[in-house]
């Protein structure tokens, strides 16, 4: 008689199930089966390899192309956040700092740059009037703008009162007798240049220091005894010394200023160039030689010469007729 043993189930072995048993939670979870994984493990087609991004803690899918722009994202917003800590840090030592240092005492009135002294205006007993310009011939401009040149060699040879009337006009002279301007430009035709003649070898005209007067197109006589004596005291180049005419440009900074109302003066400076160009140009037509001179001090000009210390001299132009050896720069 056979014993029959009963059948035991091995505890080890996986029993199949039927296929039309209900799906397990993780299998049936729509993430897993989007994902192939298994609660805790990688997808399969991971096959054991370094996580590639595709998916996070959790199984959340992600594209590796998302995950390099939030590492970008991460990395520049820390570092503007640095560069915002280290400058307000630096702003913060800044005013720190400048509180911490005694306040600036406020500038002396004499020392504002709007406190510069306005020349007075000069009356002469003795006045010379200029000849008329010529305002219609001469070379044409272009001409002379393409022959301009320095010289600083002059012709032992008197220079005619007309010559000087021409360089003057050109220089400062009126052109329009009903509104008063005048050749050279002025900034709010406040016109604070004049120019002061040192005359050595004019015809018609004693030696010495003279002013022009635009408004009559005249001279007027100063008191220098020796003017020659006096240039060489105020230590200007040789050929100022040696020119049958000298032309002193100058300014006035207070009268500037008290006609344009400004704390500048940087206009007048421009101004002067601009009246030493039209002389340059005038001098070219009449097939003469100047140069500019700024080699100098302007006190020991003024003071030389019996100037208005309230002018400054900007600019010395020799003038006269060309010397043979002379060199053009």
């Amino acid at each position: 008689m056979e014993n029959t043993l009963p059948t035991q189930t091995n505890p080890s072995v996986d029993t199949p199930k039927d296929s039309s048993s209900p799906q397990s939670p993780v299998a049936s979870s729509p993430v897993a089966a989007a994902s192939g994984a298994v609660a805790g493990k990688p997808p399969a087609e991971c096959e054991g390899k370094i996580i590639c991004g595709k998916c996070i803690k959790g199984g959340i899918p992600l594209k590796r192309e998302f995950l390099s722009f939030l590492v970008i994202f991460l990395v520049g917003a820390l570092t503007a956040l640095t560069v915002f800590y280290v400058q307000a840090k630096r702003e913060v030592l800044t005013l720190s700092r400048a509180a911490a240092q005694p306040a600036a005492a406020a500038p002396a009135a004499s020392a504002s740059p709007s406190a510069y002294p306005a020349s007075k205006e000069r009356t002469y007993a003795t006045t010379i009037q200029l000849p008329a310009p010529n305002t219609t011939g001469g070379i044409p401009l272009n001409r002379a703008i393409a022959t301009r040149r320095s010289r600083r060699a002059y012709a032992d040879q008197p220079v005619s009162l007309s010559e000087l009337s021409q360089l003057l006009w050109a220089g400062q002279g009126i052109t329009d007798p009903e509104t008063g301007k005048r050749a050279a430009p002025s900034a709010r035709e406040s016109y604070p240049m004049t120019i002061f003649v040192v005359v050595r070898n004019v015809t018609g005209l004693e030696p010495g220091l003279y002013e022009y007067l635009p408004k009559t197109h005249s001279l007027g006589k100063m008191s220098v005894s020796n003017v020659s004596t006096a240039m060489k005291d105020a230590a200007v180049q040789e050929g100022a010394l040696q020119s049958p005419v000298a032309f002193l440009i100058s300014t006035s900074f207070g009268n500037y200023q008290a006609k344009t109302k400004s704390t500048t003066v940087t206009a007048t400076y421009m101004e002067a160039g601009h009246i030493s160009q039209n002389m340059y140009l005038e001098t070219e037509s009449l097939g003469m030689s100047t140069v500019t001179m700024a080699g100098f001090d302007s006190n020991k000009v003024t003071t030389a010469l019996q100037i208005d210390p309230a002018e400054t001299v900007l600019y010395i132009m020799p003038f006269g007729h060309t010397a043979p050896e002379a060199e053009e720069e």
